[in-house]
């Protein structure tokens, strides 16, 4: 009467389930397929794939389960209405199964990714690509619950007596040594010093910095140390924002003038709410983090990479985790040594400057032709630029470029002091900050003043040192990476600072341990023809990130200068005698200023 036929109607009703159920690892398949790519493809056109592959998979996953949400009510629907009426329900009952059993794996595989997103944003302060973006007036954003902070190892297996000095380096690509990592680091050079001054005390250096990675990072790869550290460099700081957020992240910063759209609040609710398309996202953003900039058009009033509850957010935790790491280096016996990141502030520019949130669009506009005007001026004379910039930052002082081009038009009068503290506004005022901020600094600096540490003030040693109390590019290779000086500099201050307090036994009648340049490098085999290396590196950092702002003529040039040294590196000049600050071995480091090293 129903329209059933039992065993046909079994045979259908199982071969539905069966491939519901197939359903299953192809769902799972997906996810972990797409995972698994974002985890081991490495160079560019791979991660290109890698983001088209999770956007897609994201798409055809939210399509499928509002088609199976769509389809089971429809089915049930009609399947109740065929019930009713004594009409035949095999068929809606197979869509119905479908419908279910999709909807039944979309569920699992929401539970599994929830588990592991919420296993992992336990140790993260905030999720690969941000948090909720939205700056409209009257918005509350929600900050996160604490951090729960990795259990690190107290007990070590090192044998009774062992007269061996283990160094731990925490940090990023500077720490790691960039660009000259192949041959020396600072904690090469510091664990070189060690030997000799204690010649008879191996030195093993365990150097877990790595290139773009952050104090988070850092702090949790610190669970596997295998061996109780002597001393512990801490010297980290530059990638807190753009190891986390994309370079082309545009925020709705001017709230007066952008509402979101109705899709983008509909994209922003699935991602929120679905934890799939949320793993599936974090993943997407790692890999535009990776990707490297392209050419985007950016205007010289443009908006910060973060909102203020993130900037916040970033900012206390780093304070915090320093705080962390110089107290367990204590717990475990070790001297902690904090290096307070510098960065080049006078030889790289701002990549983003903006305006407050409430300026209204013809404000902005009007304000982007008077910066114009201004440096139209400059060619007219230093006294009217300065004049005009003076005026500019007396309305809107949180504009990073109006700071940065003051500074190099003081530097022309010989106001060294002025243009340094300029220069170093507008490093604070980056709205794309890629070089460590001065809030970050001063996390060295609380803990220093808590904790007996070493402590090495990078930005007030090279400030002691550099050429007119300068931070530019004879101490840096590029934005915030040291030049072969800038290393040595670090590392002497390091050496000296471990001697004055006769750390890991070091002997009081020894004599002080003076870097050698020429010395270090024929120690780490460093040949005047790997200055081609340093070359092609330098002149692809300034390739990149010239796109990162809306004037890229500056760092162009640079990526030309070095391109050229290269090619007379290779027709056979010496890399000392092409007039370029910061190629070839500097004939002695400066003496380091006791205040400094503490």
């Amino acid at each position: 009467m129903l329209g059933f036929r039992p065993a046909r109607t079994r045979v259908r009703v199982l071969r539905t389930i069966a491939i519901g159920l197939g359903l299953v690892p192809l769902v799972f398949g997906t996810i972990v397929g797409a995972l698994w790519l974002h985890d081991h493809l490495a160079d560019f056109r791979a991660l290109r794939v890698r983001l088209a592959l999770l956007v897609m998979t994201e798409i055809v996953y939210t399509t499928s389960v509002t088609t199976a949400v769509l389809g089971a009510l429809t089915s049930l629907a009609f399947f109740a209405r065929a019930w009713r009426n004594g009409r035949p329900v095999a068929g809606w009952g197979r869509g119905l199964l479908l419908s279910g059993s999709i909807l039944i794996s979309a569920a699992g595989a929401e539970a599994v990714c929830a588990g592991r997103q919420t296993h992992v944003h336990q140790t993260m302060v905030i999720p690969i690509g941000g948090l909720e973006s939205d700056l409209r007036a009257g918005r509350t954003l929600r900050f996160p619950p604490p951090v729960v902070f990795p259990q690190l190892p107290t007990t070590f297996p090192d044998p009774v007596g062992d007269r061996a000095i283990d160094v731990v380096v925490v940090g990023e690509s500077s720490a790691q040594g960039v660009p000259f990592e192949k041959w020396l680091s600072i904690g090469k050079v510091v664990a070189w010093g060690l030997e000799q001054a204690m010649p008879d005390r191996p030195v093993r250096l365990d150097g877990i910095a790595m290139s773009g990675d952050t104090l988070e990072g850092q702090h949790q790869k610190l669970v596997s140390l295998a061996r109780r550290p002597e001393i512990m460099i801490i010297y980290c700081g530059h990638n807190e924002f753009s190891s986390r957020l994309w370079w082309s992240r545009d925020l709705g910063h001017y709230w007066v003038d952008q509402v979101p759209s109705r899709w983008e609040r509909f994209v922003n609710g699935i991602e929120h709410s679905s934890a799939i398309c949320g793993l599936l996202s974090e993943s997407a953003a790692a890999c535009r983090i990776a990707l490297p900039p392209t050419r985007g058009g950016r205007g010289i009033v443009d908006v910060p990479l973060t909102t203020p509850a993130e900037f916040e957010i970033l900012l206390r935790d780093f304070h915090r985790r320093v705080e962390h790491l110089v107290h367990y280096a204590e717990s475990v016996g070790a001297v902690p040594v904090l290096i307070a990141p510098p960065a080049n502030d006078a030889g790289y520019e701002p990549n983003r400057s903006y305006l407050p949130s409430s300026t209204q669009a013809s404000e902005r506009e009007r304000f982007e032709l008077e910066v114009l005007a201004a440096r139209k001026a400059e060619g007219g004379g230093t006294a009217a630029g300065i004049a005009r910039y003076r005026d500019l930052i007396a309305r809107w002082p949180s504009f990073a470029e109006c700071h940065f081009r003051l500074a190099r038009l003081l530097e022309k009068q010989g106001e060294w002091d002025e243009a340094y503290e300029e220069y170093k506004t507008a490093r604070d005022l980056d709205g794309y900050p890629n070089r460590c901020l001065t809030a970050y600094q001063d996390a060295y600096r609380e803990a220093a003043k808590k904790h007996d540490c070493l402590f090495i003030d990078g930005q007030a040693l090279f400030h002691a040192v550099g050429r007119h109390g300068q931070l530019d590019d004879l101490l840096f290779q590029d934005a915030m990476h040291p030049s072969l000086l800038g290393h040595l500099i670090l590392s002497q201050a390091v050496l000296e600072g471990l001697k004055a307090r006769g750390a890991v036994g070091w002997p009081k009648d020894a004599p002080a341990m003076v870097i050698n340049p020429a010395r270090c490098l024929e120690h780490f085999g460093f040949q005047p023809q790997h200055w081609k290396g340093i070359c092609k590196w330098t002149s692809g950092f300034y390739s990149l990130t010239a796109m990162l702002r809306f004037d890229s003529d500056e760092r162009l040039r640079k990526e030309v200068r070095y391109k050229n040294a290269r090619r007379r590196i290779d027709e056979g000049a010496r890399a000392e005698t092409l007039g370029v600050d910061n190629l070839g071995a500097p004939p002695s480091i400066p003496r380091i200023p006791e205040l400094f090293v503490r």
